[in-house]
């Protein structure tokens, strides 16, 4: 009997990918991998599943994936509202701040206000540093701007600035009963292009086996304001000088009127420095200046964000879109976590680098667990992730 007649046919990799957040761009990866195939309707058999923001990650069903018989890799770490929520990121950052004895330099001082109804714990402190910041710049007019946010949304929603204690204590009583907010010192003293705030988004991946690992890609890209800065304007109708965000930055007429879009790579952005006039700026140096703060808070947060999250799922992995600012001096300051982040290619740098992010993040987190098989090629291997230090 012929031998080849007799060998079970290998079935292939199969993946269940949802839609929405440009998913495209897995299915493309995906598609590079020709041992790889879709899964079939409602088939639970898979051995990949990659879903976005606001889907439910059925946890139970991925640790059985391919049918409950072997390893499954999956887009998403249990536990990850340690750094992906804001209250969840107050109390990592706090933590930080007890191991250093101080507020990290890259931390915003910020207070919790859980949605139990009761303000006693964070409202006398709040008041206090309003006070202290307030009266610590009498007379040049600044120090009094908090911004509000609440716990878990994203795309700018539900987030307030105000100038006034009367206002922010106002606020919180109305809204604290029933959802969570944080209250943040605002950077009331921001880093403008052309007038304009910007602030600057890179990709963190986490994978967790056989160790958490976290990598940094270099390839982000700065998100600007179409309106003019104005720190005393800090009403509703103002949010577009005030947030980045695409979906409030998409409803102001001046949107992609400065940059594609709204978004600068980082070499651009060092250029537009380096010929705005300023003294201080003409030898401006992205890589050592900011990126290096960058990485450094990355890497000290993830020390001990995943010692909270406690990572414990095989084949568990996140890439994570964080958020930062830079104020006057260069100081670099971290504003938010985004579980899936954006992969809209919007704009032709975004068209450039995402499709390299993304392939990578799948060569690190996916293809060690299901390598080609003989007579199958791997995509082109990339090395553009920088593995941090967090142990």
């Amino acid at each position: 009997m012929d031998p080849k007649i007799d060998q079970p046919k290998v079935r292939a990799c199969r993946h269940l990918v949802l839609p929405g957040n440009e998913s495209s761009l897995v299915l493309e990866a995906l598609a590079r991998r020709t041992w790889w195939e879709p899964t079939k309707g409602g088939d639970l058999d898979w051995d990949f599943w990659w879903g976005g923001n606001g889907q439910k990650f059925p946890f139970d069903l991925m640790r059985r994936g391919r049918g409950g018989k072997g390893p499954s890799v999956f887009n998403k770490i249990e536990n990850h509202r340690e750094v992906c929520t804001k209250t969840g990121l107050a109390r990592t950052i706090r933590e930080c701040a007890l191991r250093r004895k101080r507020l990290p330099p890259w931390a915003p001082e910020t207070f919790i206000f859980p949605n139990y109804g009761s303000l006693a714990d964070e409202l006398p402190e709040l008041k206090k540093a309003y006070k202290r910041h307030a009266e610590a710049t009498r007379g040049g007019g600044g120090g009094r701007v908090w911004i509000l946010k609440p716990a878990a949304m994203n795309r700018g929603k539900g987030i307030h600035i105000f100038d006034t204690w009367r206002a922010i204590e106002s606020f919180l009583r109305a809204r604290v009963a029933s959802e969570p907010y944080i209250a943040q010192k605002y950077i009331e003293n921001p880093l403008l292009i052309d007038g304009r705030k910007f602030d600057i988004r890179v990709y963190a991946l986490v994978t967790t086996s056989p160790s958490p690992k976290v990598f940094l890609h270099p390839d982000g890209y700065i998100r600007t304001c179409g309106v003019e800065y104005d720190s005393s304007d800090v009403g509703e109708s103002a949010l577009a000088g005030h947030l980045t965000n695409d979906a409030v930055q998409k409803c102001s007429e001046t949107y992609g009127s400065f940059e594609d879009h709204n978004k600068l790579s980082f070499t651009r952005f060092q250029d537009k420095l380096r010929s705005c006039g300023e003294e201080s700026l003409k030898d401006f140096d992205f890589s050592n200046q900011v990126f290096s703060q960058v990485e450094r808070c990355t890497e000290e947060l993830f020390r001990v964000a995943l010692r909270r999250m406690r990572p414990k799922m095989e084949g568990s992995f996140e890439l994570f879109g964080l958020d930062f600012m830079v104020d006057d001096s260069l100081r670099v300051s971290l504003v938010e976590v985004n579980t899936s982040p954006a992969l809209f290619r919007k704009g032709a740098h975004l068209q450039k680098i995402l499709p390299g992010v993304v392939e990578e993040a799948l060569q690190k987190a996916l293809d060690p667990y299901f390598p080609p098989p003989p007579g199958a090629s791997a995509p082109d291997r990339l090395d553009k992730f920088k593995e941090l230090q967090i142990r």
